[in-house]
């Protein structure tokens, strides 16, 4: 990381930021709880995958897949993109993020068709 993790800088009021996000019932975390758990000292671990899910021919969805650990805790968290997610990433991940096989049903493309997001441009 090039800089210390700020939640003030993605989140205006992080005090009003109140999630709870369980990976046993949440297969999906929003941005929101990616932040507080990065706030609370959890740190990413190796390189970001993300899946990308079409739903037809023009809706995508990018997964992203993080390894957070704290002391000896570890966690999977799948966070869906959105653009704070996509600043975070820029920031802080650059060079770190790599596709992952899909796995999902939903998923209608072939690994050949997935494409390395470019950052910075909009789904």
């Amino acid at each position: 990381m090039a800089h210390q993790f700020e939640l003030s800088n993605f989140y205006p009021s992080p005090f009003d930021l109140t999630c709870h996000w369980c990976p046993l019932s949440q297969p999906y975390a929003g941005v929101d709880a990616l932040l507080r758990y990065l706030d609370g000292g959890w740190k990413a671990q190796g390189d970001i995958a993300f899946d990308e899910h079409w739903f037809g021919d023009s809706r995508r969805i990018l997964v992203y897949r993080f390894v957070l650990t704290k002391q000896n805790s570890s966690v999977t968290m799948q966070v869906l993109w959105n653009p704070v997610l996509e600043r975070l990433l820029i920031e802080f991940f650059q060079g770190r993020i790599s596709p992952k096989t899909q796995i999902s049903k939903l998923a209608s493309r072939t690994e050949d068709q997935t494409s390395m997001p470019a950052l910075g441009q909009h789904c």
